[in-house]
């Protein structure tokens, strides 16, 4: 009731000051131009230039509140995200007083044509900015309502809800940003909000908690890497980031185990291939020797090398001899 009060008696407040005719607003302009614009800036400009510039700077202001209140009051039956009055009144005033600061009557055109657009401008982005619990910068802000306009435009044309192809076409920008924008121009919602008919539970009823047990599935999953050879299911968890480590790629692989990135691949094949077989991988799982081409073959058995590779001592003191 005191807010609804004290908008009323802003506006009747903002109605008694007297409206410029048109040589007052040229003239009121050029002294505001004259501050401005000084070669020192508008701070260091003389006292003189600078007290006129202001009088001139409020009077412009004074006899514009009128349409303040007309922009804040359209924007109450605007779109849904509408400030209230008395916040709308005093971002409104905020543009008059940098339209007024803008505003040059050489140009030809009307104060008040030119102000309406600053009103409205910030009228419009405080709207944006209140309305989301993430702040979108202002430039994004006004294409992820450009797009809701546009969709909203569609769906009344064609009866339906347009596709992403529609919407794309329509705004002249590829599909991929479009996904992008919408992606980034989604609201948040509060976990205590309602759902369902009957209003019993809130979303926080139906969220798993962090100690919630895990999928079936994942569980299994974790369970036969578990199953595979023990540096072999380490270089799997390593890769994927399992057990709460960060994930590494295949370079970072190699550089931790001092081999190639061929071989890191050649590991995560192998326990992919046992994983997907659903074998018993630690029967299985054989460490592939690092020299010799996995499967090539070899007139000789190998003897297994362990995970990850070491280097092999070099020959005796009776080898080059062919003693024993």
């Amino acid at each position: 009731m005191a807010s609804t009060e004290s908008a009323t008696a802003w506006l009747e407040a903002a109605g008694r000051h007297p409206l410029l005719t048109a040589a007052e607003e040229v003239h009121c302009g050029a002294l505001v131009r004259a501050w401005q614009d000084h070669p020192a800036g508008p701070e260091q400009a003389p006292p003189a230039v600078k007290r006129r510039g202001l009088r001139a700077r409020d009077r412009l202001i004074t006899g514009n509140l009128r349409m303040v209140g007309h922009v804040a009051q359209r924007a109450q039956h605007g779109s849904g995200k509408a400030l209230a009055l008395e916040d709308a009144l005093q971002v409104g005033a905020i543009g008059l007083q940098r339209a007024a600061e803008k505003f040059d009557p050489a140009r030809g055109y009307k104060f008040s044509t030119y102000a309406f657009w600053w009103i409205r401008q910030a009228i419009s982005r405080e709207a944006e900015v209140s309305s989301r619990t993430i702040r979108l910068p202002s430039g994004f802000a006004s294409r992820v309502g450009r797009l809701e306009g546009v969709r909203e435009q569609l769906a009344c044309e064609l009866g339906r809800m347009p596709s992403t192809g529609e919407i794309a076409v329509a705004l002249d920008i590829p599909v991929h940003e479009l996904l992008e924008l919408s992606r980034r121009g989604q609201g948040c919602l509060s976990l205590d909000v309602h759902y369902g008919d009957d209003n019993g539970h809130s979303l926080a009823d139906i969220v798993a908690a962090p100690s919630a047990p895990d999928d079936p599935q994942r569980a299994e999953l974790l369970a036969r890497i578990d199953n595979l050879e023990p540096d072999l299911a380490r270089l799997v968890k390593m890769r994927w980031g399992i057990g709460g480590q960060p994930a590494r790629n295949s370079k970072e692989l190699a550089a931790l185990h001092g081999v190639t990135s061929h071989r890191i691949h050649q590991r995560l094949r192998q326990a992919e291939a046992l994983l997907r077989h659903n074998v018993n991988c630690r029967a299985a799982a054989r460490p592939v020797n690092p020299g010799p081409i996995p499967g090539a073959a070899q007139a000789v058995v190998q003897p297994e090398l362990p995970w990850p590779p070491t280097p092999s001592p070099g020959p005796g003191p009776g080898a080059a001899d062919g003693r024993t």
